[in-house]
């Protein structure tokens, strides 16, 4: 690494672990700001699986699936949404009964599978954690002096 790289590295590395912090915090607050509104629970099934394809650094694919919900609101009103988040194969089934909390005033656009919203919350904490982690070592990195 030439002397410039090495310089800027841990004020790069700073700026990455402030925005993970960010992001962390913003999805975390949205999503607990988020669940005050979602007061309503309905018995929803699942009427299909969406497959979700993503590659890591390795190239390697993985797929999740995310099963698609349907249920009926309080006024009678069929809605139809696709879970936030993938599961491993076989985690849900279509005809699976699954509860699902939403906000009666945005119940398509504001909605939570039950057990979903401990995922979200443990993803957005390791987030913040990682973005800590980062900005403290390249700050203690800085303080010490880049060699």
């Amino acid at each position: 690494m030439n002397a410039t790289m090495r310089r800027f590295a841990p004020i790069i590395a700073i700026i990455i672990g402030i925005v993970f912090i960010a992001v962390g915090v913003v999805k975390y607050s949205g999503t607990v700001s988020g669940s005050k509104t979602r007061t309503e629970v309905a018995e929803g099934t699942v009427v299909g699986l969406e497959e979700m394809e993503s590659q890591d650094s390795d190239g390697f694919t993985d797929y999740t699936y995310a099963p698609v919900i349907e249920f009926f609101d309080t006024n009678g009103t069929k809605h139809e949404v696709v879970s936030p988040l993938g599961e491993e194969e076989g985690k849900y089934e279509v005809g699976q009964s699954i509860k699902v909390h939403y906000d009666p005033a945005d119940p398509e656009g504001n909605f939570m599978p039950e057990g979903a919203e401990g995922t979200i919350k443990l993803i957005t904490i390791g987030l913040i954690v990682a973005g800590v982690v980062i900005l403290f070592g390249s700050v203690l990195r800085i303080i010490r002096g880049v060699r």
